[in-house]
């Protein structure tokens, strides 16, 4: 396994070098698509586990979870990343592209 890994990692990096636009998006596309195979691989096990009852139990809870996170963060985990380097990072939240502004100290 890890011989594979060290392959596809050599072939990335003399193809896309290090801090390119097209090695950041092969980079977030792979990770989204190696969670999505885990949830793919793990739904066999998880039905054998569980019933029909628990699955639903646990949507009710992941949407519950979901929505409380958004509203403790206010979003700012998006907010952050936009500020540029010479801004202030607390400033970020008043960003137009934030859909909730708000007041953060820095």
């Amino acid at each position: 396994m890890q011989n594979l890994l060290a392959c596809v990692r050599k072939a990335v990096t003399h193809r896309l070098p290090a801090g390119t636009f097209g090695r950041h998006v092969l980079l977030i596309g792979a990770g989204t698509a190696f969670v999505q195979a885990l949830g793919v691989l793990a739904a066999p096990v998880l039905t054998r586990l569980c019933s029909p009852a628990n699955f639903g139990v646990m949507a009710a809870f992941g949407a519950v979870a979901v929505i409380m996170v958004l509203l403790a963060t206010l979003k700012l985990d998006l907010a952050v990343p936009i500020a540029q380097s010479g801004e202030c990072r607390s400033g970020a939240a008043l960003h137009p592209r934030n859909p909730a502004p708000t007041f953060a100290r820095g």
